[in-house]
Parts: C-alpha cells; structure tokens; sequence
C-alpha cells in the first residue's frame, strides 16, 4: 500500500487503486517558472542527485529577486560540489565506493552557499523523521506556499538513497458519510522533481512512515532572506 515501493504520476490513479473511490482535490499548488533540473545535465560520475537538488533551488532564488547567486546551473553545480567537498560532505566516486552526498549535512551546505553568495542571513534547516508524514504537513504546505521548495531524502522505496526536490503540493479529501464524528480523509500528495525526468511526479506524505514499512526520511527546508 505505501507509495514508498512504487513511483506515482497520478494521484487520483494511485487513490483509486489502494483507498477506493470518493477522493476529490481540494487544494493545489506549484512554484512558478521551477527549474527542473535533471542529474545528466552535469558531469559526474558518482552519486550527486542532492548536489543537484540544491543547485536548482538556487537557481530558482537566482531568478526571483537574489541577484548576487549566479543565473548559470553550471556554476552553481560545481560551486556547490566543491564547497560539499572540501567540507567533506560529498565524496566522490572511488574504486567500488559509489560516493554522494551525506544528507545530515544538507543543512550545513545550503548555509554555506548563502554565505558564498553574500546572503549570511539565508536560512537551512533539516528536520528528521521517523514517524508519520503527517508531522511534516503544516510546516512543508507553509513553505511551499510562501515560495520556498524543499528537499526530501529517502532512505528506502522507489526512491531509496535519493534526494527529490519538493516544489508543489495536491490535497486529497473523502467526505465522512458516516453519521458519526471522524474526520473526513485526507491525502497530501507532493509534487516532486526526482531529478531523472522533467514528467510530474509525487510522494504521497502520510505513507512516509517507517513503522507501516515507509522510509526513514528527512526534509531540508531552505528559507532565503529577506530582499
């Protein structure tokens, strides 16, 4: 049932198949003019899909309002690949060791990046989980609608040991017909870039739940200054 194990394209498709009929969107939202960026843009042979991610959150800063981040994916990428490397939060590719990105250090990274770039005052902060998805809920909606795209890393599922980059949400509800006092049903399904293709995708939130057989997961919230 959890949406961990299988890719999802379309939620109202992936409702219908493992919670039945009755859902309707009640709410959506998608960052405007979003830079789907993809891991084969760039030359690297080891494992960069959170290098990646955070280069193309800075690129969608660099085209609202903060001037002082460069409007080139290139120079982002090896800007923050370096800077990941030299504090020895990524390492690269050797031998048999497939190399990456250490997610704890996320945080740390995105900071160093604002600070390279004359922002001192941009925000990075990780939140880890090892519970439901639904603890995540109001601050990720809150970010999202404010303008700030998140990442997630995954530690098993479809996505297992791989960083997405969240940059829009669709709400699901099922009215309770019932007469008694539950709530209706929700499902927040957020919109992603996996960084392997430009088509829509999403994880279903409330499946991010490791005792139910979801991954452990971890989101990395970056809030730039203010202008």
């Amino acid at each position: 049932m959890h949406q961990s194990k299988e890719m999802i394209e379309c939620p109202s498709s992936w409702l219908s198949k493992h919670l039945g009929v009755g859902f309707e969107e009640t709410k959506s939202h998608l960052l405007s003019g979003y830079p789907m960026l993809q891991m084969s843009h760039f030359p690297a042979y080891d494992q960069h899909c959170s290098l990646t991610a955070l280069a193309s959150v800075f690129l969608y800063y660099a085209r609202n309002g903060y001037e002082q981040l460069p409007d080139n994916r290139e120079y982002l990428f090896l800007r923050i690949r370096s800077t990941a490397r030299l504090r020895l939060i990524h390492i690269p590719r050797l031998l048999f060791i497939r190399g990456g990105t250490i997610p704890f250090l996320l945080d740390r990274l995105a900071r160093s990046i604002w600070k390279h770039y004359g922002y001192p005052r941009g925000r990075a902060r990780n939140h880890l989980f090892w519970q439901s998805g639904r603890r995540s809920v109001p601050f990720v909606l809150d970010d999202l609608d404010n303008g700030h795209p998140l990442l997630l890393s995954l530690s098993s599922g479809y996505y297992k040991k791989h960083t997405v980059t969240v940059i829009g949400y669709k709400i699901y509800e099922r009215v309770n017909e019932d007469n008694t006092d539950e709530e209706n049903e929700t499902r927040v399904f957020l919109r992603i870039n996996d960084h392997w293709t430009t088509r829509p995708r999403y994880v279903e939130l409330m499946s991010l739940d490791p005792f139910y057989g979801g991954p452990f997961f971890e989101f990395c919230r970056i809030i730039p200054p203010p202008i």
